[in-house]
């Protein structure tokens, strides 16, 4: 079954992108990546949306990463209607934005990696 696929412009690229919803092992904190396909349709990871600062997050929160070949991340998924900024936090260099994801909106995009992200943050 394919996922739906959405466009993904940035300053740096514009790619027809796939989203894979998991969680991070040591936390279970929310992770988000984008895949695309290659010119024979499969499926390669393009991208981690999110990082994981080491700090256990409520569902559907996670930290941003939005510099270096991610640029334009965060105005992607505000645009898009994926969530909103809830808050930053500051790691060495770099301030990553706290992103409240909207339910709905991930599941659509990927349900059976959010069915399992739900089953797996249940058991926090």
């Amino acid at each position: 079954m394919s996922k739906k696929t959405i466009e993904l412009t940035t300053p740096l690229f514009t790619e027809t992108v796939e989203f894979r919803i998991s969680s991070y092992t040591n936390n279970r904190n929310l992770y988000v990546g984008l895949s695309s396909r290659d010119d024979e349709g499969f499926v390669e990871p393009f991208t981690d949306v999110t990082v994981n600062l080491g700090v256990t997050l409520p569902p559907f929160q996670a930290y941003i990463k939005n510099y270096s070949e991610n640029e334009g991340i965060l105005d992607f998924l505000l645009k898009n209607g994926f969530g909103k900024t809830i808050g930053e936090r500051q790691s060495d260099y770099v301030e990553h934005p706290l992103f409240l994801f909207e339910e709905e909106r991930l599941k659509e995009f990927d349900e059976a990696g959010f069915d399992e992200y739900l089953k797996r943050v249940t058991r926090r």
